[in-house]
């Protein structure tokens, strides 16, 4: 676009013909005066070479001004406390966005050259079913390359079918093991514990992550969505809702108490020392206890009150006395347990033998009592059994077990007959034994290359056990003997445990766990419990410890299970619905939907009515509250000093400042 010249009176000579600059020079000097008057401020020619700039609110005259104002600013006093000019250029923008906050944030930084705040009491209201409340639901899964793709992407579990939205996805570390989430939305259904979890099919048509393929997609490894406590002997003093929190592998769980119970006599089985060199399906437990009584089945004749009676299983001895009646018979409420010993198996009282001796060591005169022992109160059908092993090691023996009889030299071979060795003969290596295992079905005609012939076993140590059945009316804590009855029976010892630990005394391979089982009575124990809190972390069939959080001391013990998908305990985004909160009751004016504060330095009077007329909103109440701020300046040094004390060293290094 061609500029237009401010000054056409340098040009007006040279529009007279050279007659008139010849003959008339005065004319035209007149002529040309003229014009330079007409381009002077103020007039018809010096405005209208301007009419492009006009346009400019920063460069048009103050008759343009007074005339928009009057037409387009009417209601905005001359006395305001902002840029004049900056608020004519942005006054269209003040009337488009009337009604709204940013629209008023605006109107006061160009009046008032103020920042203001607006506040809504509305938001404030109380309201019921209010909260916004938000839990994290996930999903843990095993490490794969390709993990990061999936955020984004609509997902669904290869065998549940179930399908949501993957938003995010995460590592945590945990008890010395990266975890790996995918945060969830949009869940449809449940996924699957071990099932493998794929990017949709339509997504992957379209040739979204063509890299992750069914082969290479992660599985489900978590979470924790429910601990069993059923089966278990437990504190007593519970309440139904109480807290308790999930210690394992995992960390972060949390579980709330839904149902209590009664225990009379249920046991709970205690692992606190796994021992070593057990297998799965060889392992018996075999559960002890003391004689608490005797039934009296017949009481009897002739027993004096100086009688004593004796109870034993070869390594057991318990001392129970008695009172009589006149005729020497043995009455069932004079029994007095006088040392209940320990040891004696409760799921067979037939091992257990019963005599009747005078205390003075003599015979008894009394005759025909039928006694029958009474072991740990009577309680029965207590059971447990292995759950898991750890520290897996391969164990190599021969399958058989030698016991050499003479000196005479034998030959044992094929077509050979050994006159003078046995062969499975004993459980345990004594006598002449090599300590190798008896073998019943090997005999004096096996041949010893096949006899000798090394086996694998995989043993470990006792990681986890399960309660089968708890069983009740026990009256007293039990003794739990883990026997391994092909491990065990080897010989070999323990090596890594001092021998002794075990049951029985022994520190050998496959009898060396030490599991305590404690009787439990009273009211209020543990029933049932709900997860709130999957945590992270924890593994499928884990025994985990669950301590309350109001009493410490309240401790128990259950099973987590790694059925679906995962939760955060959750929280709430506000205190919406909140009861003695900083919410209040609608009250129809400033409590509201439909009303407005302007919290500002300059006081309501003075922008009220301003306020009404330039930017309010019909039907909505306005309210104003002036905010006092000061300001105060601190000086700091340009440099500052400061020290770091490392391990290892201390290091002085400066923190550039300014005032």
């Amino acid at each position: 676009m061609r500029e237009i010249e401010r000054y056409v009176s340098p040009f007006i000579a040279e529009q007279f013909p050279s007659i008139y600059r010849d003959e008339g020079p005065l004319f035209v000097a007149f002529i040309k005066a003229y014009f330079e008057w007409l381009e002077s401020q103020d007039q018809v020619i010096y405005d209208s070479r301007r009419l492009l700039e006009y346009r400019d609110i920063d460069k048009t005259i103050d008759v343009f001004i007074n005339n928009f104002k009057k037409k387009y600013m009417f209601p905005i006093p001359e006395d305001i406390s902002g840029d004049k000019v900056l608020l004519q250029k942005h006054i269209k923008e003040v009337y488009g966005s009337k009604g709204t906050e940013r629209g008023l944030k605006l109107l006061f930084q160009l009046l008032f050259n103020d920042t203001i705040s607006v506040y809504k009491p509305g938001d404030d209201v109380f309201r019921l079913s209010d909260g916004d409340f938000n839990r994290d639901i996930y999903v843990e899964v095993s490490y794969k390359p390709f993990n990061s793709l999936f955020v984004g992407e609509f997902v669904r579990g290869r065998v549940s079918g179930a399908t949501a939205y993957v938003e995010n996805f995460r590592t945590k570390y945990i008890n010395n093991k990266n975890i790996n989430i995918f945060y969830l939305t949009d869940v449809r259904g449940s996924f699957q514990y071990d099932e493998a979890i794929l990017i949709d099919e339509d997504r992957l048509a379209l040739g979204v992550s063509p890299a992750v393929t069914a082969i290479n997609s992660p599985k489900i490894i978590g979470s924790m969505t429910e601990v069993d406590v059923s089966n278990r002997s437990t504190p007593f003093g519970y309440s139904i809702g109480e807290e308790l929190e999930v210690q394992g592998r995992g960390k972060g769980g949390k579980v709330v108490v839904t149902q209590l119970k009664d225990l009379d006599g249920t046991v709970s089985f205690y692992l606190k020392d796994g021992g070593s060199g057990y297998t799965t399906n060889n392992t018996v437990f075999y559960i002890y206890g003391p004689i608490t009584g005797l039934v009296i089945e017949d009481g009897g004749s002739g027993y004096n009150n100086t009688d004593v009676v004796t109870c034993s299983n070869g390594t057991a001895n318990a001392t129970v006395t008695f009172v009589t009646d006149g005729s020497g018979a043995i009455l069932a409420n004079g029994i007095s347990v006088v040392n209940g010993g320990n040891g004696f198996l409760t799921t067979n009282t037939s091992t257990v033998t019963v005599t009747v001796a005078n205390s003075t060591g003599g015979t008894t005169g009394g005759v025909g009592a039928i006694l029958v022992p009474i072991i740990a109160g009577g309680g029965d059908e207590a059971a447990l059994k292995i759950g898991a092993l750890k520290d897996i090691k391969n164990l190599w023996s021969s399958p058989v077990k030698i016991n050499a009889i003479g000196n005479t030299t034998t030959y044992v071979g094929s077509g050979k007959s050994a006159t003078n060795i046995v062969i499975g003969s004993l459980a345990y290596p004594t006598g002449n034994g090599y300590g190798l295992y008896s073998n019943v079905e090997a005999g004096i005609n096996t041949l010893l290359r096949d006899a000798l012939a090394f086996q694998n076993y995989e043993v470990g140590t006792i990681d986890k056990i399960f309660t089968v059945n708890p069983g009740q009316d026990y009256t007293t804590n039990l003794q739990v003997e883990a026997i391994d009855t092909v491990i065990s029976g080897m010989g070999f010892l323990d090596t890594e445990h001092v021998a002794g630990r075990g049951a029985g005394g022994r520190g050998y391979l496959g009898n060396n766990a030490i599991i305590t089982a404690v009787a439990g009575f009273g009211t209020n124990a543990l029933g049932a419990v709900r997860v709130i809190d999957s945590g992270f972390g924890y593994e499928q069939q884990e025994e985990v410890t669950l301590v309350s959080l109001a009493n410490t001391s309240l401790i128990a013990s259950g099973t987590a299970a790694l059925v679906r998908q995962g939760s955060g305990l959750g929280e709430f985004k506000s205190t919406k619905s909140f009861l003695s909160s900083d919410k209040y009751i609608h009250d129809s004016y400033y409590y509201q939907d439909y009303s407005y504060e302007v919290r500002s330095s300059v006081v309501f009077n003075k922008y009220s009515d301003l306020l009404r007329k330039l930017w309010h909103p019909a039907g909505v109440e306005k309210f104003g509250r002036v905010l006092i701020s000061s300001e105060i300046t601190i000086s700091q040094p340009d440099v500052l000093s400061s020290t770091y004390i490392g391990d290892d060293s201390t290091t002085t290094f400066a923190i550039p400042g300014g005032a």
